[in-house]
This record gives C-alpha cells, structure tokens and sequence, in this order.
C-alpha cells in the first residue's frame, strides 16, 4: 500500500501501517535497517527463512481503486522467476493484460469475492473454467459473505483453488476459522482449499492440513517470529508449506 509492505489487521485497510518484522525491520522508506525499503527485500528476508514456492500479494491501492502497483509485482517476478505469484488486485488487471505482462504464467490471479459485481459473473465463470483458472477468494466479514450470493453457491462453477479468507481474522491472532473450512471441504472435496486469517502459531498449521487445507496465508506468524525456520521445516518434514 502507497509502495509499502504493510501489516493488515482485521480488514480495516484505513488502520494498516508499515509491516514491523523480526526478518528485517520494517517497511518505512526512512528505515535504515536492511530489507525495509522496497517490496522484493522483503521477499528476500522470506526466502532466506525458507524456500517458499508462492508468494501472495494484495495490491490494496488497485483493490481500493486508487493505482495498482503491477510494476513492483513484475519486478518481484522478474527477480524471483521460480516463485509463483498469487495476486489480488481487485480485478484491476483484466487478465488479457497480465498474460502479456508476465506470459511464464507465474503470477496467478485471485479473484476476491469482494471485488466481483453482478455483471462480473458471467466473466469471472468463464475464467474459473479456464485451463489457468484463477484462485477464487471466498470473503468474509465479521461472519458474512462479502460479494454476490450466487458466487458463494454455485460450487458446479468454482475453479480448482478456493482459498476461505476471514477478513476480520486476518493479523489478528484469533487462530483460523477451522469450522468454515471443515464445512466447505465437506461440501467440495475435490477442491484445493486454502486458508487466509488467523494462523498464530505451527499447531494451527497442523490443524489446518488435517482439516483439508493445502496451504494458508500465514505472513503475521512470519513476521512476528512465531513461526520461524524450525517450525516451518518440521511442518514441511510431516505435511507442506
């Protein structure tokens, strides 16, 4: 946000401030700690803790339909060609575009419920069908879907991946909506499901993966050393990350 890593907390993106890590300082311009001043230093201090695979970014200025910052998500591209990019951008980047952008095919979109309208539907079904379909962001708003109903249960038109995120969780510390999860993985089984909001700690990790989760959002327990290399290796040993 404004060109900076933030800390989201619970939703409310007026409140988000430069993210505070123990992986590298901050994300302040003024810092002048190593890895605060530009988004990829960041995911450098990330890749120094552990090879991840995918790396998620929200563009809150494109989601809140102020200016997207795609060139600073190319530029993380371009110097981590290995790493896959799940971007939510709010639909601000119609996908035509991004394909020539970053034609690899390693920056994927989400689609965040929030962002869909009704007359997106019929655009947003025939992207889920896709052969690069699109992570499809089911949110929630202190317990309530936020977007159209029909995108919620029309589970015959969802993509492969569906990730739960519960907004008002998310750097919050109150642990994964483990409940929600159990019932749409019920619901889907076929589904790859993942989880944004609320992890603290390893156990809820475990907790997730056992629940039917294949991965979770899990940048606060990173930055505040919750979860650390350790943690993250013996979570890879026995399930993945």
């Amino acid at each position: 946000m404004d060109g900076r890593v933030v800390h989201a907390r619970g939703g409310d993106r007026s409140g988000y401030r430069p993210v505070r890590s123990v992986l590298c300082g901050s994300s302040e311009p003024s810092s002048s700690q190593q890895c605060t001043s530009q988004p990829w230093t960041i995911v450098e201090a990330l890749l120094r803790l552990h090879a991840f695979n995918t790396l998620y970014i929200a563009d809150l200025d494109a989601i809140r339909g102020r200016v997207d910052n795609l060139s600073c998500v190319l530029d993380i591209h371009h110097r981590y060609p290995a790493l896959e990019i799940w971007l939510d951008d709010g639909l601000y980047t119609a996908p035509p575009a991004l394909r020539r952008r970053a034609p690899d095919g390693r920056i994927r979109l989400v689609v965040g419920s929030e962002s869909v309208t009704h007359p997106h539907l019929p655009e947003m079904r025939a992207l889920f069908a896709g052969a690069d379909a699109p992570v499809l962001s089911l949110d929630f708003q202190a317990g309530a879907f936020v977007g159209p109903p029909d995108l919620l249960t029309d589970i015959a038109r969802w993509p492969p991946r569906v990730m739960i995120m519960s907004l008002a969780r998310v750097g919050s510390g109150t642990g994964p909506d483990l409940d929600r999860l159990l019932r749409f993985a019920a619901r889907s089984p076929h589904t790859e499901w993942y989880v944004g909001g609320g992890v603290r700690h390893a156990d809820d990790l475990h907790a997730l993966a056992s629940a039917g989760a294949r991965g979770a959002l899990v940048a606060s327990a990173l930055h505040s050393g919750v979860v650390g290399a350790r943690e993250l290796a013996e979570f890879s040993r026995e399930e993945r990350v």
